[in-house]
């Protein structure tokens, strides 16, 4: 009996321990605002930076058009705008160790986000490695690797 706990135990400890050991360590996510004074309502540039980290290429998926799609926000103010293009082509980016690759996307504060509430919003970029395909379900969890936190100062008009 003794054995048998001791396996159950053992298999449960190494359950738990998957989601840490599946997640990428290798690859950092850096972002910053192009402004720290925004409208509310008002469209603002993110600079993107994904970072190999490790001490191995590491190779991702990337869309040229649904680049805003593989982006989750983590304060619900902020959403990532996404735009129309002719056409959507994946290609797999390798970054060396110390390689980055660049990007920017578009944010904006929703409209009706209460500023007698709070004026300054930090909010996190969350990137799925997994690429964005366009059958993310809402409620869903998905793979991320989050960025550094940014805040930024709402005004309104």
């Amino acid at each position: 009996m003794d054995k048998l706990k001791a396996m159950a135990i053992g298999f449960l400890f190494c359950c738990a321990l998957v989601p840490v050991w599946c997640q990428n360590q290798s690859l950092r996510v850096d972002i910053k605002s192009a402004q720290g004074l925004v409208e509310s309502g008002e469209t603002f540039r993110v600079d993107t930076t994904v970072r190999n980290v490790g001490t191995t290429e590491q190779v991702f998926p990337v869309f040229t058009c649904s680049w805003f799609g593989q982006w989750m926000v983590d304060n619900p103010a902020v959403f990532v705008n996404g735009h129309n293009c002719m056409q959507n082509i994946r290609f797999e980016k390798r970054l060396r160790p110390g390689q980055a690759f660049e990007n920017s996307l578009e944010a904006h504060i929703l409209p009706d986000y209460d500023l007698r509430r709070r004026r300054e919003i930090t909010f996190r970029l969350g990137f799925d490695t997994t690429g964005y395909d366009g059958t993310r379900k809402p409620g869903a969890e998905y793979p991320a690797i989050w960025s550094n936190a940014v805040t930024i100062i709402v005004t309104s008009d």
